[in-house]
């Protein structure tokens, strides 16, 4: 009697434990580990008024779409094309965020992206228009 009731108790525990190692492994595998990165804009252009800014925001996907939990993909930003049309704030090498200030010409912005999670780098076009609010006077 008493030796089924501690073979009972140790199939539990071996059970609870296989359980918690099989767990632990899904959320690493499905919602810790990064599968993607994503680029997100705050706005889709910059208008030349040396006051307008856009931040340019790495963020590590899970498989499920969403951020990964616990995670920072770091990237670098290189600015290709348009670089004497902006300001840069923020960020730019080894960074999750780059923020920028237009000046006062218009034209667009080329910035490539190589990020420590992504295979390939990515490359966005962020255009900066006219200001249409000028005062006259």
């Amino acid at each position: 009697m008493k030796e089924k009731l501690n073979r009972k108790i140790l199939t539990l525990i071996v059970i609870g434990i296989s359980a918690v190692i099989i767990a632990s492994v899904l959320l690493w595998l499905y919602v810790i580990n990064i599968y993607e990165v994503k680029i997100n804009l705050s706005s889709n252009s910059l208008i030349a008024d040396d006051n307008s800014t856009i931040t340019v925001e790495v963020v590590p996907l899970n498989s499920f779409g969403k951020r990964a939990l616990g995670r920072v993909s770091k990237a670098d930003f290189f600015i290709e094309e348009g670089h004497e049309l902006v300001e840069i704030l923020s960020g730019e090498r080894n960074s999750q965020t780059l923020k920028l200030r237009a000046k006062s010409q218009p034209g667009r912005v080329i910035i490539l992206i190589k990020s420590e999670d992504s295979l390939l780098p990515a490359k966005i076009v962020i255009p900066v228009e006219k200001n249409k609010k000028e005062n006259y006077s």
